[in-house]
């Protein structure tokens, strides 16, 4: 039986709220999973930067030293991630109509825990077989929209 996206971040805030250390570390590590087919959509679009800071950051959520405090302090690799975790739950909860919140949640998130990557050259972003409209802003693309096919 396969599971709809709702239902896979909904197993992570499931883990998440057990508040354990064991729960928190198989939600990161879930996230992570979760989240890891938008590289592929990264790789077609030719955002190699952006591609290669969102997966590290996808692999600190899987092998970042974890210290966790339940209720109050939540690091990765020394980084607090405690507020943004809540936050991005918090907008999840808080959808109604629209995953905006949730989704710029979740970036801010990722976006503490994606490296700079030192380039000279920006992605080639001006394909034609990108989609329109995908927006990643705090991992180093600002826009990405282009004229609709």
């Amino acid at each position: 039986a396969s599971q709809s996206a709702k239902d896979g971040w909904e197993q992570i805030v499931a883990l998440m709220v057990l508040r354990t250390n064991s729960g928190m570390k198989e939600a990161l590590t879930k996230l992570a999973d979760w989240l890891a087919p938008v590289s592929q959509i990264l790789e077609d679009c030719h955002a190699e930067t952006v591609k290669q800071r969102f997966s590290a950051a996808l692999a600190r959520l899987k092998t970042g030293e974890m210290k966790y405090k339940p209720g109050t302090a939540l690091t990765l690799d020394e980084i607090s991630i405690f507020p943004k975790v809540n936050s991005a739950i918090q907008s999840y909860r808080n959808t109604r109509q629209s995953f905006t919140n949730f989704g710029t949640e979740l970036t801010n998130l990722l976006s503490l825990l994606a490296p700079e990557v030192s380039t000279s050259e920006e992605p080639d972003v001006s394909s034609s077989s990108r989609p329109s409209g995908l927006k990643l802003r705090g991992m180093g693309m600002t826009d990405m929209t282009g004229a609709s096919e």
